[in-house]
C-alpha cells in the first residue's frame, strides 16, 4: 500500500467514524454512541466541573443532554479531517427543546424554550475509536436562552456587572497586598517602600 493510499484509508475511516458518532447522536442511540468511543476517552465540554473521562462519564452526560432535550439534533456545517486521519474537526450547530428533565450537572430546570446554537468540535481518533474529544460553545449565549443568565442591558445583567465590579476590587486589593508582601519579603526588612 503507497503512503497516499494509506493516508486516503486513514481519513476515510475518520470520516466513517464520525458520520456513525453524528448519526447515533441523532437517533439518541447511547449504545452504539458508545461504540465510537475509547474506554479511556476524554470529553471537554464548557460548564463541567473538569473534564469527562471515561466511556460511562462521557454517556452520562450525552444521556443526561437526551433527557433534557428529547429532541436534541447536531446539525453537521463543515468537516475537516487532517491528512493522518487522527484528527476531526466540525462546525456544528445543536438545537433543541429544553423540556424534557433537568440539565444535569448544573440543575437547571426545563423552560420549554427551543435553543439552537453553533459549536464547534475538535475530535482525535485512535484504533477507530474517539480518544479525545473538545467541544466549544458560547455558554452564556445558552444561559440567555434557558434563563439562566439575564438577558443583555435587564436590570439583572447590570446588576451582575455591579456584582462583578464588586468582586474584582476585592481580587485586585488581595492581589496587591501579596505583591506588596512578596516585594517587602524579597528586600527583606519587611517594610514597605
Amino acid at each position: 500500500m503507497t503512503t497516499g493510499t494509506a493516508q486516503q484509508s486513514a481519513v476515510d475511516a475518520a470520516n466513517e467514524l464520525a458520520d456513525r458518532y453524528l448519526h447515533t447522536s441523532n437517533d439518541h442511540d447511547l449504545e452504539r454512541v458508545a461504540e465510537c468511543l475509547a474506554d479511556e476517552v476524554v470529553y471537554h465540554v464548557p460548564g463541567q466541573p473538569g473534564p469527562l473521562e471515561g466511556r460511562a462519564a462521557v454517556l452520562g452526560w450525552i444521556g443526561s443532554t437526551f433527557a433534557a432535550m428529547p429532541d436534541f439534533h447536531v446539525d453537521e456545517r463543515d468537516r475537516w479531517v487532517a491528512t493522518d486521519g487522527t484528527t476531526v474537526a466540525t462546525r456544528i450547530v445543536l438545537t433543541g427543546t429544553f423540556n424534557g428533565e433537568r440539565l444535569e450537572p448544573a440543575g437547571f430546570d426545563p423552560t420549554g424554550e427551543r435553543i439552537e446554537f453553533p459549536a464547534m468540535d475538535r475530535v482525535e481518533v485512535r484504533d477507530g475509536k474517539i480518544l479525545r474529544a473538545e467541544l466549544y460553545f458560547d455558554m452564556l449565549a445558552i444561559g440567555h436562552e434557558i434563563g439562566a443568565a439575564p438577558p443583555p442591558g435587564s436590570i439583572g445583567e447590570r446588576l451582575g456587572v455591579a456584582m462583578q465590579r464588586r468582586y474584582a476590587r476585592r481580587r485586585l486589593r488581595k492581589v496587591r497586598h501579596r505583591t506588596t508582601g512578596a516585594l517587602n519579603d524579597a528586600r527583606g526588612d519587611g517594610a514597605p517602600r
